[in-house]
């Protein structure tokens, strides 16, 4: 709020508001002369007293000299405010201080979110065949520094960036963990050990981070501790490969009956599916598949989520689907309906041999942003008889939300007969060998999907 900007008796009150100001963000630079430009955010914290205070902030250093002078003026109404935070998130660069955690080393009773993230200045030598770190760290950016004077503390919610290891009584509360870029890969017992004091966790969130399971077929510990109220497991695929085996920790856990499952990229190509797909559970339980677009503008790009224990939702671009299909029968055998939300694409065309593994699908959907013309390709590939029997045989349906059809726009005779058609009768039988026979229905409203959003840690 620019109070300037408002008559003299809102600016009154906004001033006299502490609530108003409670929500603090604020990116702090230095200079080449470590000229801090902190004045704003140290007068936005006394304007917020003495409310609970959330505190989002970015410390830049230009300068990358260790021994730079500190913004000892904010870290001052920092100190004299901590108290009251109830959220403290820091992105420093290219270090935090020592003076932050030893601001955090007290009782902190109010503080129900903390972030620490460095972004990393030390290069990790992984494994090639296992993905496993063999570079060494400090030991003083791995072991997470004393908080909270050593006192069980009230945060729920935890992001950490580099640090793998802290007292177990630390956080006694979390029930959202998120743990990136770590410089060194925990053991499993030492991981499970650090999971089995937080009873109370909901979300695990693993980028570059997690323990040792170096393959596929690894024989994991019959060791299994509990996780009553997890709800929610995120981890970041990337190579090397073997790193993406740790979602195979989720079998270390009694959890409850169902559990969110995400895996996602940082980028979406060709290989998405490659990359997402080959480790992922309960395959066998996914009678429903979602395909996505991808938008440029959201981050990660890429995200496979098991929304339901049925239901798995694809998020990628339309060109990474079409190398893939063919092999995601087989990997879900019971797979009953497939729906493309924008991403039919060229898929009938250039591969039109991919559907012939759906052996209990009976319901393919389109929806979202599509181009029409795609349409009767996919029907005269579900129409082939060239290997002696038609794709998906128990195919009963093609339902096609389209609110704005119009045959006027389509030059190829085929796409516009067909819209043509459905417009005249939205009901349209086609047919297949006897018995095979499917159903269009074309629903004349919008159908669009929003973008997956695995990103608490941002928020």
């Amino acid at each position: 709020m620019v109070v300037t900007h408002v008559c003299r008796h809102w600016r009154t009150t906004a001033l006299s508001t502490p609530t108003l100001w409670r929500n603090f963000y604020a990116n702090v630079t230095a200079d080449a002369h470590d000229n801090w430009n902190d004045e704003i955010p140290i007068l936005l914290m006394d304007r917020s007293f003495p409310a609970p205070l959330r505190f989002s902030c970015t410390f830049d250093a230009l300068s990358p000299e260790p021994y730079m002078d500190e913004p000892h003026e904010l870290y001052d109404s920092v100190r004299s405010n901590i108290c009251r935070m109830e959220s403290f998130h820091i992105l420093s660069c290219p270090f935090i201080d020592e003076i932050v955690f030893e601001m955090l080393d007290r009782p902190l009773p109010r503080l129900s979110s903390l972030q620490l993230r460095v972004p990393t200045q030390h290069e990790v030598i992984r494994d090639f065949e296992t993905g496993i770190i063999r570079s060494e760290a400090d030991e003083d950016k791995i072991n997470l520094p004393s908080l909270f004077a050593g006192e069980p503390s009230n945060v729920q919610r935890l992001s950490l960036w580099a640090y793998t290891r802290w007292a177990n009584s630390t956080f006694p509360n979390l029930t959202h963990l998120s743990l990136h870029e770590q410089l060194e890969t925990p053991t499993l017992d030492g991981f499970l050990d650090m999971l089995e004091a937080l009873p109370h966790l909901e979300v695990l969130h693993l980028e570059r981070a997690g323990p040792e399971i170096p393959e596929q077929t690894s024989i994991l510990p019959n060791r299994r501790i509990s996780l009553p109220n997890l709800r929610e497991a995120r981890f970041l695929v990337f190579d090397p490969i073997p790193m993406n085996f740790q979602p195979r920790i989720l079998e270390c856990f009694t959890v409850p009956s169902f559990v969110e499952i995400v895996f996602s990229l940082p980028q979406s190509d060709e290989d998405d599916l490659r990359r997402l797909l080959p480790c992922f559970p309960c395959c066998d339980s996914v009678t429903d598949i979602q395909f996505i677009h991808s938008y440029e503008d959201i981050k990660p790009f890429a995200a496979v989520k098991l929304h339901s224990k049925t239901q798995l939702v694809i998020q990628t671009m339309a060109f990474a689907i079409t190398p893939h299909l063919r092999t995601l029968g087989a990997q879900f055998p019971n797979l009953t309906h497939l729906f493309f939300q924008g991403t039919l694409g060229e898929l009938p065309v250039q591969y039109p041999g991919q559907f012939r593994n759906f052996h209990k699908l009976t319901t393919i959907t389109i929806g979202g942003l599509f181009e029409f013309h795609h349409v009767p390709d996919l029907i005269r590939t579900l129409q082939d008889q060239s290997s002696g029997d038609v794709p998906c045989p128990h195919l009963s349906r093609l339902t096609i939300y389209a609110d704005d059809l119009r045959p006027n726009h389509y030059v190829d005779p085929l796409p516009k007969r067909l819209a043509e058609e459905l417009l005249n009768n939205p009901f349209k039988v086609v047919n297949r060998n006897p018995h095979k026979d499917f159903e269009i229905h074309l629903i004349p409203e919008e159908n669009e999907a929003a973008p997956l959003d695995i990103r608490w840690t941002r928020r």
